[in-house]
């Protein structure tokens, strides 16, 4: 069972504290998420209280909540106490077991929601063979969350008070000593060096004399690609054992289950399987010198994954944009960026370590002058192209479509819906998008086609023609196009496919990727978003689900058309 641990969070966590990203909380207010149950008896239920101490005010969080589905059942969820919107997992869904993911997310009201001890209640059926003694419930956050309202807030670290379900004893035994193990320390442990090609340990190991010599022990991998196996030790001579969930290659922890038996006798352990995400960085990433305009704003350039395992999905949209330390004069001046999120099937085996970047700002008007060349040179001139600057007044650098925005206006791409307004919320009709994509194409000329409503003269219509001449869209007649009805995710998906191959764009899928409501993808759409997403053009949402019905916003056809332009030219 994989899921993402609280020493996972704690790592990535510190990994983001060392990168210069401010920490809002004073050290004597420590946000906390703590759980707390009673006893349980087995056959009845049991109820779990998870509660949010000192919240600094955060819009949005996602916890995720890990458990011995073997004897716990979930049947109930109860957060009437949070403030906003909720997006869960419905409770039948993990009913046959596996983590619960809860997320929260209030945009709007920022003074309300900063309140302590957010009660949630998550209420279980106890099995009735559940063994008596302390069952973990594990709590883990994503750290990465950004405040949409508090721009200076950009991950806070939540500390951890993971709790256990303690279930009475009525005559059927107890859970194995191993279930108890304290493994935070096998957590820092590097077994690497003690590994052979299958994540073992070639230590030799000493057969036992009986069951009582057997061990199960928690061990810990960082990510490398390779399957790593946990193995009982101390076997006797003829014991036999049997392994259930004892190997794993991904990242993630990982409860693993072991029956030994040996002359008519068993004994039942279990251990944990911990591997570390790898840890990688960003190489080439620079931040350009400026000269002084008032005000923190940096622009970025280049940047490249280093440290991925070869053959692995993995990748980022490099961050364009920064803010320097401060707005003064001065040289090898700090420069902050938001941490970009990794994406691919792969992205969960790795954290990333943002670098630090330095850059200069410039009194106003100072120049740099060109070195005068020798007789025997020639020098061709250095043209610095312009920084961008943001004409709307509803785009803002902390916006997840700021770079997408940048991108579409700076090569002309896509214009605002006004000189300053972009409308990045805005319905995006299918006269807009064949147009965008006719100006990705280089405007290129085609005869007049048979729709009768697409206007002679209108801004759309060399685009409308060009397309359908070229199979990138069809009618929604055989004489009419609807240029102003809205256009869906799943058509704008189709749409990009249909150029893609107009265009001898790579068409292959690696691996089909299944969303949480792939099953409402209409049959002509499969293709086409099986693809996009599998290039990394479309992305789910926190949710998992990819909503392919739904009507397709400005900035998500912005982003969609930047993906696939640095992808593909």
């Amino acid at each position: 069972m994989k899921f993402m641990k609280k020493t996972a969070a704690v790592i990535m966590a510190a990994a983001l504290a060392v990168s210069s990203l401010p920490m809002m909380v004073a050290a004597d207010d420590t946000p906390t998420i703590s759980a707390s149950s009673g006893d349980a008896t087995p056959g009845e239920t049991v109820e779990v209280e998870i509660s949010i101490s000192n919240n600094p005010g955060i819009a949005s969080l996602k916890l995720t909540c890990d458990y011995d589905s073997r004897f716990f059942k979930l049947i109930d969820v109860d957060d009437a106490g949070v403030l906003g919107s909720k997006s869960h997992k419905p409770v039948e869904e993990v009913a046959n077991g596996g983590p619960y993911t809860l997320m929260w997310f209030n945009p709007t009201k920022k003074d309300d929601y900063t309140v302590d001890d957010v009660i949630v209640t998550l209420t279980f059926e106890v099995a009735s063979n559940t063994p008596a003694g302390d069952h973990d419930i594990d709590i883990s956050y994503d750290y990465s969350k950004k405040d949409a309202i508090n721009t200076n807030l950009r991950a806070v670290y939540f500390e951890l008070e993971d709790s256990v379900i303690y279930v009475e004893d009525i005559g059927q035994g107890s859970v194995d000593d191993e279930d108890d193990e304290d493994y935070e320390d096998d957590f820092e442990d590097d077994y690497d060096d003690n590994e052979d090609e299958d994540g073992e340990d070639d230590d030799e190991d000493t057969p036992g004399e009986d069951l009582s010599d057997v061990k199960f022990l928690n061990k810990t991998y960082t990510y490398d690609g390779e399957r790593k196996t946990l193995k009982v030790t101390g076997l006797p001579e003829d014991a036999e054992v049997e392994y259930e969930d004892n190997k794993a290659t991904d990242a993630g922890t990982y409860r693993a289950y072991a029956v030994v038996t040996l002359d008519g006798e068993s004994v039942e352990l279990s251990a944990k399987l911990i591997i570390k995400p790898r840890e990688i960085t960003i190489k080439g990433l620079t931040a350009e010198d400026k000269a002084y305009d008032g005000n923190t704003d940096a622009i970025l350039s280049g940047g490249e994954l280093d440290g991925v395992i070869e053959g692995d999905d993995v990748y980022v949209t490099m961050p364009e944009t920064g803010k320097f330390s401060s707005a003064a004069v001065g040289t090898n001046k700090t420069v902050t960026f938001t941490a970009p999120t990794l994406e691919g099937d792969d992205a969960d085996n790795y954290t990333l370590k943002l670098p630090t970047l330095k850059a200069d700002i410039t009194a106003a008007g100072t120049t740099t002058k060109p070195s005068t060349p020798s007789d025997t040179e020639t020098t061709d001139p250095v043209i610095t192209p312009k920084p961008w600057v943001n004409p709307f007044a509803d785009v803002t650098m902390n916006d997840w479509y700021y770079g997408a925005v940048k991108f579409a206006s700076e090569n002309g791409i896509m214009n605002g819906t006004s000189d300053a307004i972009f409308d990045p919320n805005g319905d995006i009709t299918r006269s807009m998008f064949v147009t965008v994509l006719h100006r990705i194409a280089g405007k290129p000329a085609a005869e007049k086609g048979a729709f009768t409503d697409v206007e002679s003269g209108s801004w759309y219509e060399a685009a409308v023609n060009w397309a359908s001449a070229n199979g990138i869209v069809n009618g929604t007649s055989a004489t009419t196009f609807d240029p102003n009805a809205t256009i869906t995710r799943e058509q704008m998906a189709t749409i990009l496919y249909r150029y893609a191959n107009f265009k001898k764009y790579d068409l292959t899928v690696g691996q089909t990727r299944l969303f949480a409501d792939s099953a409402d993808i209409a049959d002509y759409a499969k293709d086409a978003m099986n693809w996009a997403a599998d290039k990394g053009l479309i992305t789910g949402s926190g949710d998992g689900t990819v909503t392919p019905k739904a009507y397709a916003s400005r900035a998500q056809a912005a982003t969609m058309l930047q993906r696939m332009v640095e992808k593909f030219s």
